[in-house]
């Protein structure tokens, strides 16, 4: 498991569940477990994610009327202008975005197809996927935010509630996105501990064939 390649695999699956996770609309979740009309229904989730958040809409096609999710941009009134929190994840994930893709994938193609797997495993590495594991676990300052404590959407929908009695809890939970970044946060981390380890063991290989050469030297002298 000390493999190089094996944390290379590793940053590159994180890699992609970051962008999946983080830049869609399912960050984070409301879901409600009351009924309607006294009735027993199926619970309603909410979800809402960095930039945008998940509405219905209605699709008509050849005859057929379904229900499906969009994800929406906010509007003026749900801007994290005034929240700090909010607007730190936000930058923080453009940030990954844009140095994650030009760093991790070179690293991880670099490291994959090159013959010298251990010289490429020295230094960088394990502090890049270090780096990159403490970055997005900060993309859970969301949690704090008003997004998932003070959502002005959930609550103009709990005051329709009290008519059709559904309401929606009046904080957030982690949604598929969210899980998905967390997974993602645990994969750097794991890449970076092994990639240390590679690292080790290259060191201590090289320690053990120059101790090896010097002694032969000695001998033939």
């Amino acid at each position: 498991m000390s493999r190089p390649w094996v944390s290379s695999l590793l940053g590159l699956a994180a890699l992609v569940l970051l962008l999946w996770g983080g830049a869609n609309c399912n960050f984070i979740k409301f879901e409600s477990t009351t009924t309607v009309a006294g009735q027993g229904v199926e619970p309603t989730t909410l979800n809402f994610g960095l930039w945008s958040y998940a509405r219905y809409v209605i699709v008509q096609s050849g005859g057929y009327v379904t229900a499906g999710k969009v994800c929406m941009l906010y509007p003026e009134n749900m801007r994290p202008d005034d929240d700090a929190y909010w607007e730190v994840a936000r930058i923080i994930m453009g940030i990954l975005w844009v140095v994650a893709v030009g760093m991790l994938v070179f690293a991880c193609c670099t490291a994959c197809c090159s013959k010298e797997l251990d010289t490429l495993h020295r230094g960088a590495p394990p502090l890049v996927y270090m780096l990159f594991c403490i970055l997005s676990g900060l993309l859970f300052l969301v949690l704090d935010s008003n997004l998932c404590k003070n959502n002005r959407l959930v609550q103009s929908l709990n005051v329709d509630g009290k008519v059709t009695s559904v309401e929606f809890p009046e904080t957030c939970s982690l949604g598929t996105g969210g899980i998905l970044v967390a997974i993602a946060t645990a994969l750097w981390g794991l890449a970076g501990v092994l990639s240390v380890m590679a690292q080790r063991k290259t060191s201590k290989s090289t320690e053990a064939n120059e101790a090896l050469t010097e002694a032969l030297i000695s001998d033939d002298v």
